[in-house]
């Protein structure tokens, strides 16, 4: 009975997981167009989704503590451990779904990483974009041969005044 209902909540998790991971390379692109209102727009449902996973994780804690109980295995017996005792066709469909959301796990940690190093390396080229057009706000100053150099040297500007 427990074992069903933990194969739901797996499975359950392993789509919302899957869903995070599209948005967040959906998110990405739309990153890339410089869409504002819309990347707004897409970290909510971000948000949100990330509500839906975290309550569908908790049914499936939930669920995998009720079939140890039904089976009055102990509380920190492992995943495997316990699907080793069920039957051949409940244990091969919660090996399934195990493998499955392992699956979904790694692919939300590959798209938030891409995304990250999306707008790290997006901004680090800005930054320097910026930096070499207005160089005197940045505190470096060219040569008339265009190499940066130093202003441990410079000579002292007064204003004819003084």
């Amino acid at each position: 009975m427990h074992a069903r209902s933990l194969a739901k909540a797996m499975d359950v998790e392993a789509g919302l997981l899957n869903d995070y991971s599209a948005r967040l390379q959906e998110l990405q692109r739309i990153i890339g167009k410089h869409n504002w209102d819309a990347v707004e727009k897409g970290i909510a449902a971000l948000r949100n989704l990330a509500g839906e996973v975290e309550t569908a994780e908790t049914a499936r804690v939930e669920a995998f503590r009720a079939l140890k109980a039904e089976h009055f295995l102990p509380a920190e017996e492992r995943f495997d451990q316990v699907a080793e005792r069920l039957e051949a066709p409940e244990r091969d469909e919660l090996r399934e779904l195990a493998r499955r959301l392992k699956i979904a796990v790694v692919r939300v940690k590959g798209s938030s990483g891409l995304l990250g190093y999306y707008v790290s390396s997006a901004l680090q080229a800005r930054h320097q974009v910026l930096e070499e057009l207005y160089p005197h706000r940045k505190g470096r100053l060219y040569s008339r041969s265009g190499r940066a150099r130093s202003t441990a040297d410079e000579s002292l500007m007064l204003d004819r005044k003084y």
